[in-house]
This record gives C-alpha cells, sequence and structure tokens, in this order.
C-alpha cells in the first residue's frame, strides 16, 4: 500500500474485528481514513463501521470487498462508511482512498460525510449493536457462521458455559426463542 500511495502512513492491520476495543474508542485519536475489509474474521465488516462510526465523527471509513461490490453497497452506505471499493481492482482501491481522503465520498450509493453519518447513527433509535455486548455480538457471528458452542469457547478462549450464557443472553435481546430463530433474526439484522 505504502509503495502504491507514498504520503500515506499505514498506522496498524488487522484481520479479526473483534480485536478493536470499541469501549476505548472515545479517548484515542483514530486514522484519518479507516480501510474496513467486509469480511474480517470473527465480526462483520458493516459491525466494525456502525460501531466505529457510532462513536467517530471524523474518520473516514472505506469499506473495501473481493466480492460484487452490490453485496455490501446498502449495508456500508447504512452503516457510515462513505465509499465502497473493489479490493482486487488497484485502480479502484486507489481512487476510492483519493477521494474518500479528500472528503468526498465514492461509489453509486448514497454514503454520507463521516459527521452526517455520525449524526444519523448517534441519533437513530436503538437497534440490536446499541444493546449487544460487544462478546455477544462475537459469538453471535460465529454461531451464525456454523461454529459449535465448543469451536467457539476454543476460538474466543472462553468456557462452553459462558459461550451458552451470552447466547442465552442475546436472544433475550432479539426477542427469540431458539438459536435457529436467534441465527434467522441475526443473519437478517440491518
Amino acid at each position: 500500500m505504502e509503495e502504491l500511495l507514498p504520503n500515506v502512513k499505514l498506522l496498524w492491520s488487522m484481520t479479526d474485528g473483534s480485536k478493536i476495543s470499541f469501549s476505548r474508542l472515545d479517548g484515542i485519536r483514530l486514522p484519518d481514513l479507516m480501510l474496513v475489509d467486509m469480511s474480517l474474521e470473527s465480526m462483520s465488516g458493516i459491525a466494525v463501521c456502525r460501531r466505529i462510526r457510532r462513536r467517530n465523527s471524523t474518520t473516514k471509513l472505506l469499506a473495501m470487498t473481493s466480492f460484487a461490490i452490490g453485496c455490501y453497497g446498502h449495508d456500508a452506505a447504512d452503516a457510515g462508511a462513505q465509499g465502497i471499493v473493489n479490493k482486487n481492482d488497484e485502480q479502484d482501491l486507489l481512487s476510492g482512498i483519493r477521494e474518500v481522503s479528500s472528503g468526498k465520498t465514492y461509489g453509486n450509493y448514497e454514503f454520507e460525510s463521516a459527521h452526517i453519518a455520525h449524526c444519523r447513527i448517534r441519533n437513530s433509535s436503538a437497534n440490536i449493536f446499541d444493546i449487544i455486548s460487544n462478546r455477544e455480538l462475537q459469538v453471535m457471528d460465529l454461531m451464525s457462521g456454523g461454529m459449535s458452542d465448543t469451536d467457539i469457547s476454543l476460538h474466543l478462549d472462553i468456557k462452553e458455559a459462558t459461550v451458552r450464557k451470552h447466547i442465552q443472553s442475546a436472544m433475550q435481546k432479539l426477542n427469540v426463542e431458539t438459536r435457529i430463530q436467534a441465527v434467522i433474526k441475526w443473519t437478517k439484522r440491518g
């Protein structure tokens, strides 16, 4: 990336969205621009965008995917991103970075500035992301991805009983009675 954009400094990189400490976002200076892959491990890129945007009005978010842009475009705009690019298309990636870095939006969806998206998301009525904990979100993402309680406990380094407790808590917040209902509602959330 640095060889393609010599004036850009890469601060950090990660593949697991659950490693971002959302509770600490308020007190730190985030980068000017974040590239957010829509296919992160343990947490969707959409959830990462929404959580960052709810807490931050200045960092520009550029969603990226190797899938068809249409798979994520509307959701990325709704989650507070300023654009979306195909990460396998170098020219699209560079154009997106330049446009979004300069304060513009990028892509054929109704993207908003970081500030406007922040105000909209922060002032919107409560949604599941407002009431569910980071750990419950991680567990639900993993369960929805087909992992068993045992696999989730190993992946998150917690006890199986704790996994079940998080699932039960998330099910209450989702207002469902079964795990199948929870997975269906979780995968359809906005």
